[in-house]
């Protein structure tokens, strides 16, 4: 290289020195695919280092699990529409009674009554412990269901405003009030058609979208204070532990207003009680007195009637004893003082006469 002209020497300095260069740079280059670079810089065809690479929906991975999520979701939600909670048998909203309890969930009538029986019969009383659980107290919890079925397939519920088949994927709630004429309405179609008739009820269950569209005031007239007071049909595991917390606060609720109106009628019965013992005590000597003058009217009219007897008695006395001393023989029989008499003188002087 020494021998070499200036200028070929300074060209082969500079050559050596790019190669150097190169090479380091490729080095430091290979570091930052295998480890994000300390610079914060990243290389994109390496998308381990992108953020939220395969969970974002925008990316190709990310989209197809959460596709796979939804349809999980949506499953499980049909499921919980369709089936019994506790028989987990399918439910037929056409031929056979539905209820909900305050959670939402949904039970073949019959298997919930047979439930309860069996809770009654158990001599475990603990509410917690059985199939049920505590949140149902009995039948007043449990609401039938009247709902509108599809023209197209008779066992699948809809909504009567908006015709949206419930099916769980859309949110149907359940009305807990109605107003007085449709109660009565129902009852009378309950009375004279079978339980398969549905159509002629009262439909108590709508989509929860119809009541957002709508507007509670639009639905008013029909529906009345039940669109106020409603129950989230079916709702997903993420809603449950709000709505449990919920239910509680109106047991709690009910326990305080029933406790109160027992007190309130404990008093009421103490006053009316605390009167009632005067009453009894004025009534008691009122009908004391009574019974005392009415024993003095009942010795007065002895007294006077042994008063009218006794001078008849002396009257009739006075008359005999008359007679006897005008008859010589009445004298004889009665008197006490007269010598003994025979038998045949006795005789002879009672035909005698005078």
């Amino acid at each position: 290289v020494g021998l070499l002209p200036l200028r070929y020497r300074i060209l082969y300095s500079l050559s050596t020195r790019s190669l150097q260069h190169t090479a380091h740079h490729t080095s430091f280059k290979n570091k930052i695919y295998q480890n994000m670079g300390g610079d914060g810089g990243v290389i994109a065809s390496n998308r381990k280092y992108m953020r939220g690479a395969g969970t974002a929906n925008h990316t190709a991975d990310g989209g197809a699990k959460h596709q796979q999520q939804e349809s999980s979701a949506k499953e499980v939600q049909q499921e919980l529409m369709s089936v019994c909670y506790l028989t987990k048998a399918p439910l037929n909203f056409k031929t056979q009674q539905i209820v909900a309890d305050p959670y939402g969930r949904l039970y073949n009538k019959e298997a919930a009554v047979e439930a309860l029986l069996r809770r009654r019969s158990s001599a475990t009383t603990a509410a917690t412990t059985d199939e049920l659980g505590s949140h149902i107290r009995g039948l007043k919890d449990l609401v039938t269901l009247h709902v509108e079925l599809s023209s197209s397939n008779t066992s699948k519920p809809i909504c009567p405003v908006t015709n949206v088949e419930l099916n769980g994927v859309n949110p149907a709630v359940l009305l807990l009030s109605l107003p007085s004429s449709k109660r009565s309405s129902s009852n009378n179609n309950n009375n004279n058609n079978s339980n398969n008739s549905h159509h002629h009820q009262v439909v108590n269950v709508l989509a929860e979208r119809s009541i957002k569209e709508m507007g509670k005031e639009a639905l008013r007239e029909e529906y009345g204070d039940g669109l106020d007071h409603t129950i989230r049909l079916a709702p997903p595991p993420s809603m449950m532990e709000g709505i449990k917390k919920k239910v509680q606060e109106q047991h709690d609720e009910e326990k305080a207003v029933k406790a109160a109106t027992k007190s309130n009628n404990k008093k009421k019965r103490t006053i009316k009680s605390s009167a009632g013992d005067d009453d009894d005590e004025a009534a008691k000597k009122k009908k004391k007195k009574q019974k005392k003058l009415k024993q003095q009217q009942q010795q007065a009219a002895k007294a006077a009637t042994t008063g009218r007897g006794n001078s008849v008695t002396t009257a009739a006395r006075q008359r005999v004893q008359s007679a006897v001393q005008s008859n010589d023989v009445l004298s004889s029989l009665f008197a006490t003082n007269s010598k003994t008499i025979s038998e045949k003188e006795r005789a002879d002087n009672l035909f005698a006469r005078s």
